[in-house]
């Protein structure tokens, strides 16, 4: 019987109807007083603007914020639909590694996706007043929500988007579009879609060759990761115009975007500039202790993948860190990992 009310209360909810909440919240436990009003009210009224804001910061569960959204309707405009988008991302986040029954159930899934699809309209009526910010923001809450419940046309008319903006995107937008696009492109045999990536990837690349100089290394590693994730090998000009800019910034590679960048490098079957190992590996001594075990095994792979001498002092500072007990979970992709 659940499943059957939770696919009825899909069509109505699909449908703009906003009654039908109440069973919603049932399932869902909305237990803050805003969401049981305005799921028990039945009104269709939209929030004041001014008020918007406050109400989707005091959202604490991705049902909270459902209700809102189909409450609201389409009455949404296009910086308050990327806002609601975003937190939605973040609560279904918070609850992804500790997901109970009463908080991810059938009911619960299938007003999560009637609420991503009222938003993914909106922001599709509107693409062509998305900027840089906005799809880069958009693009990372899809990569954190189930690509699945992402409407595929959504997707694509994002990727569309970046190409037209590339020519003025910043450094961060590069990485984090192509790191969004990494965590939630699904791959398919369709030519269109194939192209579609190359085209994009090409586009970011030619602007990170222009701005190469304000990348900082969480970009250089995010954007060389993204691209070998996607099994893309970076061309010529775009390795030469990061590494140099890797050697100006070297001093201030963490221990995790020393690892990302050098396997990355190593997937590609590329290697990096002597000068810009050197001074990696100086970093790598000088900060040894704050490399986790996986973090020192990533490098230590990378390094004898790309067939490059490494100094002694630094194999043995991360064969250590490789043994020790601490550390995150295996980040190991590729054909490097054993």
């Amino acid at each position: 019987p659940k499943r059957l009310e939770a696919k009825i209360l899909n069509t109505f909810l699909r449908a703009g109807t906003p009654s039908p909440l109440l069973l919603f919240a049932r399932h869902t436990t909305l237990d803050t007083q805003s969401a049981q009003r305005r799921a028990l009210s039945g009104s269709a009224e939209p929030v004041q603007t001014k008020s918007l804001a406050r109400e989707i910061d005091l959202c604490e569960r991705p049902g909270e914020l459902t209700a809102l959204v189909l409450a609201q309707g389409a009455e949404f405009d296009l910086s308050q639909t990327i806002a609601i988008f975003v937190r939605l991302s973040e609560l279904q986040r918070s609850i992804g590694s500790h997901h109970s029954q009463k908080h991810r159930n059938y009911a619960h899934l299938q007003g999560v996706t009637a609420a991503i699809d009222v938003l993914s309209r909106q922001i599709m009526r509107d693409n062509k007043n998305l900027t840089p910010q906005d799809v880069t923001a958009v693009t990372l809450a899809i990569a954190a929500l189930a690509p699945r419940d992402v409407n595929k046309e959504l997707q694509i008319m994002l990727v569309q988007r970046m190409i037209e903006l590339s020519p003025n995107f910043p450094a961060n937008s590069i990485s984090d579009c192509l790191l969004g696009v990494c965590k939630s492109w699904q791959i398919k045999e369709s030519s269109i879609e194939s192209a579609l990536l190359l085209e994009l990837t090409s586009s970011l690349s030619s602007r990170a060759i222009l701005i190469a100089n304000q990348f900082e290394p969480k970009h250089i590693s995010a954007m060389l990761w993204a691209l070998a994730e996607l099994n893309i090998v970076a061309n010529e000009e775009l390795l030469h115009a990061l590494g140099r800019r890797s050697v100006a910034v070297a001093s201030s590679f963490s221990p995790a975007e020393m690892s990302d960048l050098l396997w990355a490098v190593a997937a590609m079957e590329k290697q990096v500039e002597w000068e810009l190992l050197l001074l990696l590996s100086q970093r790598a001594i000088a900060i040894a202790p704050a490399f986790n075990k996986w973090e020192a095994r990533k490098m230590l792979k990378a390094i004898e993948a790309m067939g490059m001498v490494m100094d002694g002092d630094l194999r043995q500072s991360l064969t250590e860190r490789a043994r020790s007990r601490g550390g995150g979970g295996c980040v190991f992709v590729g054909g490097i990992e054993d």
